[in-house]
């Protein structure tokens, strides 16, 4: 669920730039019993918590976010509601559940590394192997005007190596970034940030939306289309409340 804060209590928003990265995961004792925040006691409770909203905090025009809102909500919903389950081709095939395909060109820029405490069970091996090489950051679909050496193809097979650790969506209610090794195309080998949840900016999280588990129905055109109408339809309605 997304909790959108109609009481009197005035909790945090985090902005929709860039999350400024942790260096280190603050210590939170493991049997503290005392809510940080009711978004908190919600997960306690055993709710699902997709990102924390109040607009009331930022001083936003509550008309304009509620239609920010909204269309980020679309988007984040295009993968459950667009794209198809298994049929007849899946038969006998094993799904990889790290393997990943691109339904449309994304524009890609250059990303810093992420500390170590930034992902889920990162460790000194994946360190080198994974942060010592450019990163790229799936920053938007490409447009025309995206230069090809800054151009993930369409078709394009992705990896997933570790996703954001849950502490810092949960908790700093930051979104949630995926880190993805390309594995074919013309930026085979390099990698990948993508957002894939959370309350993103809209171009990043319609970027990320377009990066779907590999199965032969997610490779019809027609599922690229339908993502895309319906993504670029949110964008258009969204975007003139983004800040």
């Amino acid at each position: 669920m997304w909790y959108l804060s109609s009481g009197t209590q005035r909790h945090i928003h985090a902005g929709m730039a860039s999350p400024q990265l942790p260096p280190e995961r603050p210590y939170l004792p493991v049997h503290d019993t005392v809510a940080l925040s009711g978004v908190v006691e919600r997960l306690r409770q055993g709710e699902e918590v997709l990102a924390f909203f109040d607009a009331a905090v930022t001083g936003r025009n509550a008309a304009a976010y509620a239609e920010w809102l909204s269309a980020r909500l679309t988007i984040g919903e295009l993968q459950r509601l667009l794209l198809p389950g298994c049929d007849e081709r899946c038969q006998e095939r094993f799904h990889e559940p790290d393997a990943f395909v691109v339904l449309a060109d994304l524009a890609l820029d250059p990303a810093p590394p992420r500390p170590a405490s930034w992902w889920e069970d990162w460790n000194a091996a994946m360190e080198r192997r994974h942060q010592a090489k450019p990163i790229w950051f799936a920053g938007a679909p490409a447009m025309g005007a995206t230069r090809d050496d800054q151009r993930l193809p369409s078709g394009s097979e992705l990896v997933r190596v570790a996703s954001t650790d849950p502490y810092w969506v949960h908790y700093d209610h930051v979104s949630r970034e995926t880190l993805f090794q390309v594995a074919s195309g013309p930026l085979e080998g390099e990698r990948l940030v993508a957002v894939t949840f959370g309350h993103s900016p809209l171009l990043p999280g319609f970027a990320g939306a377009l990066i779907v588990p590999d199965h032969p129905p997610a490779r019809d055109p027609a599922v690229a289309d339908r993502l895309l109408a319906a993504g670029w339809a949110a964008v258009r309605r969204g975007l003139p409340y983004e800040t």
